[in-house]
């Protein structure tokens, strides 16, 4: 389910992009340093029918050809990244392309303004789904300008510095599923959602990550309630998170929070409302979170959740029973969990009773040991990382038996006999392990090995040389058995011989 997850998001935010990489019949051309870009820079004059993608990239270019792209009858996808001085000279080739097939632009980082994107709309063909304009130098946008994009689904503003974004018509965009407009210092305000109703009723990902605005601006009811994907992360919140925040997102699956440290005020939300939260991404977040009877409960509505990161939290005040506490509700869904750098000293005891369990990273904490309960139901486990903890000895019954990919990287190892144990198990199991040992594992203890890195000490101490009856303790016993043996020999012919001198000199007796 994680991985279903991901797809969609990816979909979603990459989708001017994932088409056009897999498209057979792509022209890239890339490297130009030219001042206009004609005709002559296509080798495909005789099949310009056939090509539906076009990717221009890293180019020095300061104008295009009029109607340049009007020459690609079948074009549906036509991307333009990293052509900084081209600006206004962009306008000129866009001439005649509502006659092409075009579905999805892209025009990231390509020196664009307010005035040339309006003259660029006047343009495009009424079926394009796709419209990418990170990256430029958009001070303003109105869906006004765009009302004649009767399809539109896809719109990214993000990077656009200070920009002023506004609807501008009475219009609802029906079409539109997802918006991107992170770090663009935008200012949302209640004018999107006017007495709880929405321009956008159809919208399912919105991106502000990087912003600062007042979080009850979109926690309308009525306004957002189809949206499944939101990041607010680095976001400043003005008035902060409290019980009832994201109520008004039935239906999100995705919610990303990370680094929302610069808020006045925070209280995790209950998400008594999210009971479809599939992902959620906590990191970074600076909050007093002790172990109250109200803090454990704070995961108890989350019952369908597939990941959950908490990185970067301070939890050295909870002990196993109360971080079991906390994530019992997860024990049936979770799949992925990190709490890396969280000051934990021990691997909570849920965390072996996850059934679904199939990747736990707690790095960069204060676990000393690596231990797992007799009885554990967490069989699918495949990722486990434990970098940069306290872990000195490793014993291989404690690794569960699934474990594909295991990380115990920066962990300060005991170099004597019992771990040898863990480096057979490396040997017969994972070769990937083995091949980062010179570089990220090291002994610190004894002295004599102390920073050498684990690959020597694994070829230097030969297995044999920690059996308990190896071909040295043998010879040993058997020199010392000789030894011995001859000790007592030497003795008895000693004894002997000074008995055999006492009788030879006493005196005979008379004879009677």
């Amino acid at each position: 389910m994680t991985s279903i997850i991901v797809i969609l998001w990816l979909r979603t935010f990459l989708a001017w992009t994932v088409l056009a990489e897999q498209t057979n019949n792509c022209t890239e051309i890339s490297g130009l340093n030219i001042s206009t870009l004609t005709k002559e820079n296509f080798d495909h004059k005789r099949t310009w029918s056939t090509i539906t993608c076009i990717i221009l990239q890293r180019n020095v270019i300061r104008s295009i050809e009029q109607g340049l792209f009007s020459n690609f009858k079948n074009l549906k996808w036509l991307f333009m990244k990293n052509i900084e001085m081209l600006g206004k000279g962009i306008v000129d080739g866009f001439e005649g392309i509502n006659s092409t097939d075009l579905v999805q632009l892209g025009l990231e980082n390509v020196g664009l303004t307010s005035a040339i994107i309006e003259e660029i709309f006047t343009k495009l063909p009424r079926r394009i789904k796709v419209l990418n304009l990170q990256h430029n130098h958009i001070e303003r946008f109105s869906f006004h300008s765009i009302r004649h994009l009767k399809t539109i689904g896809t719109i990214n503003l993000s990077g656009n510095k200070d920009l002023d974004f506004s609807i501008g018509t009475l219009q609802n965009f029906t079409f539109l599923k997802n918006l991107y407009l992170s770090s663009t210092n935008f200012h949302m305000n209640s004018t999107f959602c006017p007495k709880g109703w929405s321009h956008f009723p159809n919208l399912k990902t919105l991106y502000m990550n990087g912003n600062t605005f007042d979080l009850s601006a979109i926690d309308i009811k009525n306004c957002f309630k189809k949206v499944r994907h939101l990041d607010l992360s680095y976001c400043q919140l003005l008035n902060g998170l409290h019980d009832r925040s994201f109520s008004n997102f039935p239906n999100m699956v995705f919610l990303k929070l990370t680094g929302i440290h610069n808020t006045k005020v925070f209280h995790l939300p209950t998400f008594e409302k999210n009971k479809y939260l599939q992902y959620l991404d906590l990191s970074t977040v600076n909050f007093s979170f002790p172990p109250s009877n109200e803090n454990m409960g704070g995961f108890q509505h989350l019952e369908k959740l597939l990941t959950l990161r908490m990185n970067d939290w301070n939890l050295s005040q909870w002990d196993s029973l109360s971080l079991s506490t906390l994530y019992s509700p997860l024990s049936k869904s979770i799949q992925t969990l990190q709490l890396i750098n969280v000051g934990v000293s021990e691997i909570p005891v849920i965390v072996w009773k996850m059934s679904n369990l199939t990747t736990l990273s707690m790095g960069h904490n204060y676990i000393s040991r690596l231990e797992r309960p007799i009885q554990t139901t967490s069989i699918g486990l495949k990722t486990l990382h434990l970098q940069s903890n306290q872990i000195a000895i490793v014993y291989p019954e404690s690794i569960p038996k699934s474990v594909t990919d295991l990380n115990l990287s920066g962990n300060p190892f005991d170099c004597r006999c019992p771990l040898m144990r863990y480096v057979n198990w490396v040997r017969e199991h994972d070769t990937k392990n083995a091949r980062d040992w010179p570089d990220h594992y090291f002994c610190a203890a004894p002295q004599a090995w102390k920073s050498r890195s684990l690959w020597e000490f694994a070829h230097k101490i030969k297995p044999t040389d920690c059996r308990p009856f190896n071909a040295y303790v043998i010879a040993t016993f058997v020199i010392c058995f000789i030894l011995i043996l001859v000790v007592i020999v030497t003795n008895v012919v000693t004894w002997r011989r000074s008995k055999f001198k006492s009788v030879k000199q006493e005196p005979l007796l008379p004879k009677t």
